[in-house]
Formats: C-alpha cells, structure tokens, sequence
C-alpha cells in the first residue's frame, strides 16, 4: 500500500473535524486509531476497501460509521476515490 497523501481539512473544532481524502488505486491509510472518537466515512468517487472487523467494499454514496477506538485501514481500489472521514470525540452528555 502507498500512504495516501495528506487530506484537506475541511472543518476542524474541538468537537470534531472533517477531512477530505483524494487516493489514486493503492493508496490508503494504514492500520490506525483515532482514541475517543466516534468516525464515518462517506464515498465521494471511485472504490475504497474498509478493513474494520471484516473487510467492507464501499462505493460512491455509501456510508460507513465505525467505533474509532478500533483499528481501521482503508485503500483505494480505484483511481480518483475520494471520501471524507468525519471524527467526533466521545464526549459524556454533560459536557456537551
């Protein structure tokens, strides 16, 4: 796997931020951890493989909600896939 580029931060506070990635086919993330948070990813364009628990194939529109305690990969399957990741921090109800 080639390590997908840096994304383009698209909103960022302290109660979450969203990212847009841009991957050519092979590119992606790695094994990796966003503690404390609660993540989706939305496809934008193209085919990415989420391996989470399983392997996931997700395509344009589709919509992956995931605990981001646990380790996630993704890499694209396709040219121009694009997705944005949304992270939000597990916050207890009070501080909210």
């Amino acid at each position: 796997m080639n390590r997908a580029e840096p994304p383009q931060i698209l909103w960022a506070a302290p109660h979450g931020r969203v990212l847009l990635f841009t991957l050519q086919a092979g590119q992606g993330l790695p094994s990796h951890r966003h503690p404390q948070h609660w993540g989706s990813v939305t496809v934008l364009s193209g085919t990415l493989v989420a391996t989470f628990h399983g392997v996931q194939n997700l395509s344009k529109s589709d919509v992956f909600r995931f605990d981001a305690n646990e380790p996630i990969e993704l890499l694209a399957a396709t040219d121009s896939t694009q997705f944005l990741v949304t992270l939000i921090p597990m916050l207890p109800p009070e501080s909210l």
